[in-house]
């Protein structure tokens, strides 16, 4: 095959020179326009510039896509011959004659969308202006070709004539345009693929960021800390001062305090903005698809880059070279919005517990307090989370070998991160006083979740000394039902006198055994624990009764169950005799919530 060759039209030819003249020595470019005619002959016709929007550095540009299209249809309209997107061209710096990995990518991707391949043009001044140019076949081959500039005696005239040159040819405009070219007339010119390439970038799962309000409120600039969820492609940011497992974020990037940082990457401010478009996808045409050019961003890049103008926060995905959509939260108003107007967060973040025994009793009771907002607590447990508690506990296998109270914070602060949670990873006695004085406040509920007596009553005397009100529950054989005690720090029977009046031995703990949240052995005692569901239902009255307590100072509150239950509460879940003995025929129905037990006091 005879070497092929390109032929200049004038004015194509100065273009190409004037565009090069007036950004030297940036790198610059354009677009060929033209016909492919039998025997390996590429006439360009016309050159359009890369636009005014360009961003041109020494070694790179970036086309502005939006004036490439817009200008290339124009131009097609206006010749009566079908022009065609023969290639492209671009100044290259160093006086090099061969591509770089950056134009070869280019050139390949653009050549592959032709049955007949592409040309592509290197620029040089070194000094004097000079031209490379190669054919690209659809594989990607290169083969060097000839080129000529037509002074009016190589390019036949049939090929440079304009459509509304006569009169006779004006007729009603049609919708024609170069992104669907209809087939040659003329059997010199070979068919060209009239598919339109594929859209090369995806805009049905754009970036999304969530991020504090405060951050935004006060014009915050710093590190980005966070994770993202490759699924649903968001962005979530957690307050920079809030109590999170550092293991499980990391800094996704920062926030500058204008878009200077940008200059660090060539070409970002030109792609950013045509990417950004509610309309890419008719943008994105042959052209942004052919000659879309490699990201600014290194791989190294973080993936996000923040940054304020106008003061207006903008955060780009530097993978997808897109701005992210962005909404805001509050963790008082978007965590505990739905409490509104039951609970007050204001309220229930200054309240505090004291939960003794961290097992499966007392870490249900911890969370549902989080999410109703309560903002401060105690968790007094020795004992360490074991597979055998997974089944009953709010914990999982990950938290196997590590103390029980220091797992339940961790699922605390994953509900409100700004908690103040305070962990004693010893028995309640064991706790220094100062610990206790300086946490319970009069209001504060004190809970027991230990598995003894001795140790309720040592805790509701603690209660009474700070003004506190006290609840005790536990459950029964099997779960089958469980009991509820509580009192206030004036002017009721505390647990003492209720162990006193249903004649329990405080000192002999071991018979009286009610809850199995430390059990190591269950063999041991004569006690078989029950499933999460049983022991959810009971300890979940516990959760609104303590709410119930947190406010009673409260006027704006409504009082659920104080009103109605009495000191003494019996839960049950089933009266089936077979799973709790004769004791299951205290109830009359199953999940009966006694309300008519009284204990008659000396």
């Amino acid at each position: 095959m005879e070497q092929q060759t390109v032929v200049f039209s004038e004015r194509a030819w100065n273009a190409i020179v004037s565009e090069t003249l007036d950004k030297n020595p940036l790198e610059t470019g354009g677009i060929f326009l033209g016909y492919v005619l039998e025997g390996g002959v590429w006439i360009v016709v016309e050159t359009v510039p890369p636009g005014w929007k360009t961003v041109n550095t020494v070694v790179d540009f970036e086309y502005d896509t939006t004036f490439v299209n817009y200008l290339a249809n124009v131009i097609y309209k206006q010749y009566d011959k079908r022009l065609r997107v023969l290639g492209l061209w671009h100044r290259h710096p160093g006086s090099m004659d061969y591509f770089s990995s950056t134009d070869d990518v280019t050139n390949k991707k653009f050549a592959s969308h032709m049955p007949v391949g592409s040309i592509s043009g290197l620029v040089n001044m070194d000094p004097k202006l000079r031209i490379t140019m190669y054919h690209v076949s659809p594989d990607g081959k290169y083969e060097r070709m000839n080129y000529a500039v037509d002074h009016g005696d190589l390019i036949p005239q049939k090929y440079l004539e304009l459509k509304y040159a006569q009169e006779g040819n004006i007729l009603p405009q049609t919708s024609e345009s170069l992104e669907a070219i209809p087939a040659q007339e003329h059997k010199e010119e070979p068919e060209l693929l009239n598919e339109k390439p594929k859209l090369t970038v995806d805009t049905s799962n754009p970036p999304t960021l969530t991020l504090p309000a405060s951050m935004v409120e006060n014009h915050y600039v710093g590190p980005l800390s966070g994770y993202h969820v490759e699924d649903t492609n968001i962005y979530n940011i957690l307050p920079i001062d809030a109590a999170v497992d550092k293991s499980k974020v990391q800094i996704l990037g920062s926030i500058y305090e204008d878009d200077s940082i940008l200059d660090n990457y060539p070409g970002a401010r030109n792609r950013i903005s045509w990417l950004n478009r509610s309309f890419v996808e008719e943008l994105l045409t042959d052209f942004s698809t052919l000659i879309s050019r490699p990201s600014p961003f290194s791989s190294d890049t973080d993936p996000l880059i923040g940054f304020w103008k106008e003061d207006r926060l903008h955060i780009i995905s530097t993978k997808e070279i897109r701005e992210c959509q962005c909404s805001t939260y509050s963790l008082k108003l978007d965590v505990f919005s739905r409490n509104t107007g039951i609970l007050e967060s204001d309220v229930m973040l200054k309240k505090g517990v004291v939960i003794i025994g961290c097992g499966s009793v007392g870490s249900l009771i911890a969370l549902e307090l989080a999410k109703a907002g309560v903002g401060r607590f105690m968790l007094v447990d020795s004992d360490v989370f074991g597979y055998h508690n997974i089944c009953r506990h709010q914990c999982g296998i990950y938290d196997v070998g590590r103390h029980k109270t220091d797992a339940l914070k961790e699922r605390i602060l994953m509900v409100n991160p700004y908690a103040e949670v305070i962990t004693e990873t010893k028995y309640l006695q064991e706790v220094p006083d100062v610990d206790i004085d300086n946490f319970c406040h009069a209001g504060d509920v004190m809970i027991a979740c230990a598995d003894n007596q001795e140790g309720d009553i040592y805790a509701n005397n603690i209660a009474k000394e700070k003004k506190m009100p006290f609840v005790t529950l536990g459950c029964w054989n099997r779960a089958f039902a469980g009991d509820i005690f509580y009192c206030l720090p004036d002017g009721a029977h505390d647990y003492s006198d209720f162990v006193k009046a249903v004649g329990i031995d405080a000192n002999k703990v071991e018979q009286n055994r009610r809850f199995y949240t430390d059990e190591e052995d269950l063999k041991k005692v004569n006690f078989e624990p029950g499933i999460a569901a049983d022991i959810d239902f009971i300890t979940i009255i516990a959760v609104k009764l303590t709410i119930d307590l947190l406010n009673l100072d409260n006027e704006a509150y409504t009082q659920r169950l104080t009103p109605y239950l009495k000191q003494y509460t019996v839960i049950c879940n089933t009266n089936d005799t077979k799973i709790g003995g004769v004791r299951a025929e205290l109830f009359s129905y199953p999940l009966q919530i006694t309300r008519n037990i009284s204990i008659n006091y000396d």
